[in-house]
């Protein structure tokens, strides 16, 4: 199962013991303090986790109203999507509300105060820190500043896409289950929610990320292209297409946009296509599958729509006019 499942451990618990619920909590989070109302001795309480490769998903119901305290975050940052209910959070002195509208982020270094009432539906988001420390490097030039984020994120305009990742992800393990899960799709959220924290969200870098970048050479996107063509079948992301091409993310795309008009993955998107046209063109493949396969794009009824939207005509209506040996 473990060379399928992009999941390094999954965890699913349900208990009616505070002690229990207290000790599964420290063990996926940070250390941290948790009290409950009262002389409270019981309590319904359920806790999912599941590990990914650079986050962690977790969900959380407790049915009680609870404070959590903890010292600070270490070698990782939150991001608390209320699903249901409502959770309080400190900042500066003073208690915030965030409700089913919005979201709390939690910088690695900061600590964590929060009050959660009885019906709080809680899934969060654990990014590793290494992960937003890689991606960003590849935006921009990091100095010794410590990656911060702004504590509040709104579920609407740009902040939509980080929640929206989580709860994408959440709701894909909980379709799915741990062995269901495709590693590529789960690749392709991870990559989302990063780049929507760092890009969709305010942090102590966005000043940096919104500067003005310096022209890029008129050769950049010509590397690329051909790093692109030597293997259209291989999956790539723009952040590996950067490292392959030794610039930054942002500069690659700005030379694209400059250069051609499009992104880099558009624009990968478009040279598959026109290689699998030249494919059936010439008869080189024998079925509308192979031509499609051959170039990474494996989603038939996909291919086909795009293939007409560029084209004017179906993979099939190529094929058929294509020369027969």
């Amino acid at each position: 199962m473990d060379s399928v499942s992009p999941l390094r451990e999954v965890r699913d618990l349900s208990s009616t013991s505070p002690d229990v619920v207290y000790r599964e909590a420290r063990r996926l989070m940070s250390d941290h303090r948790m009290y409950l109302p009262g002389r409270v001795r019981t309590m319904r309480a359920s806790i999912r986790a599941a590990r990914l490769e650079r986050s962690a998903l977790l969900s959380f119901e407790y049915g009680l109203a609870t404070e959590i305290c903890s010292a600070p975050l270490e070698g990782y940052s939150t991001v608390h999507v209320p699903v249901a209910g409502r959770l309080l959070v400190e900042h500066e002195g003073a208690w915030h509300p965030v409700g089913t509208d919005a979201a709390a982020v939690f910088s690695h270094g900061s600590p964590v105060r929060m009050r959660w009432s009885s019906d709080l539906r809680l899934v969060v988001a654990r990014i590793d820190q290494e992960a937003l420390l890689d991606r960003l490097g590849g935006m921009v030039r990091l100095g010794r500043d410590p990656l911060v984020f702004s504590p509040f994120l709104a579920r609407s305009g740009a902040g939509g896409s980080v929640s929206g990742a989580v709860l994408a992800m959440t709701g894909a393990l909980e379709g799915c289950g741990a062995g269901g899960l495709n590693p590529a799709l789960v690749g392709r959220l991870e990559e989302l929610l990063i780049s929507g924290l760092l890009l969709g969200h305010h942090h102590s870098y966005s000043a940096a990320l919104s500067a003005p970048v310096a022209a890029p050479s008129p050769r950049l996107v010509a590397r690329a292209v051909e790093h692109l063509e030597a293997d259209l079948a291989a999956p790539i992301s723009s952040a590996q297409l950067a490292a392959a091409v030794g610039v930054s993310e942002r500069t690659l795309y700005d030379a694209f946009r400059r250069a051609v008009g499009t992104s880099p993955q558009r624009h990968l998107r478009e040279l598959r296509l026109d290689r699998a046209r030249q494919a059936l063109v010439d008869g080189s493949c024998d079925s509308v599958a192979q031509a499609a396969h051959a170039v990474g794009l494996h989603h038939l009824g996909r291919f086909a729509a795009l293939y007409r939207q560029r084209f004017g005509e179906s993979p099939h209506e190529t094929l058929r006019g294509s020369p027969r040996w």
